[in-house]
């Protein structure tokens, strides 16, 4: 089966899927403009939602597109066909965001940024040091990233709100948070 691989770093994807010996063939790039041909041919495409838009503005369409990303907001644009499955990534971003948000909630809590200032200055930072213990962060779409999100930040004593549509059980009795259902 040949399928095309249009992302900003497709070999991560093709070295990956090569090692699982599927007998599979790929065309792969970063720029939509030097796979055109191949993406005429190719049933399957994954990619980066905002590479493979620029394909399906050509008027190009596979039959399935898998995103790279957990969300496909640049796919889902007014002037883009929607006549394929389009599948998403699922359950392999909720450390990373998880990590990502906690790094920016501590250097807030702890004015990292105007500490290093100071020590730029060679001044002393007299500042109070700033705790989670206590804030309230409210998750607004509490899928599979927000619960690891919640799961991460429950241990540090922050008031967790959660708000999602779906309440699917299982995900949201690992974490200490108040989830709301069906927009409250």
């Amino acid at each position: 089966m040949h399928i095309l691989v249009l992302a900003c770093d497709y070999t991560l994807y093709t070295d990956e899927l090569s090692k699982a010996n599927l007998s599979l063939q790929f065309t792969a790039g970063n720029e939509a403009s030097n796979v055109i041909d191949a993406a005429r041919e190719c049933p399957i495409w994954l990619g980066d939602p905002h590479l493979v838009a620029e394909l399906l503005r050509l008027n190009i369409k596979p039959k399935w597109i898998q995103s790279t990303w957990a969300g496909v907001s640049p796919l889902l644009a007014d002037d883009l066909p929607r006549d394929y499955i389009l599948t998403r990534a699922v359950g392999v971003f909720g450390q990373l965001m998880a990590e990502y948000l906690l790094t920016y909630l501590l250097a807030h809590e702890r004015q990292v940024m105007k500490r290093i200032d100071h020590q730029k200055e060679e001044k002393w930072c007299d500042l109070q040091p700033g705790t989670l213990k206590n804030r309230q962060l409210l998750i607004v779409g509490a899928g599979d990233i927000g619960c690891v999100v919640a799961q991460m930040l429950s241990p540090f004593g922050v008031d967790l709100i959660g708000i999602v549509n779906i309440r699917i059980e299982h995900k949201y009795d690992t974490a200490q948070a108040k989830w709301y259902f069906n927009g409250f």
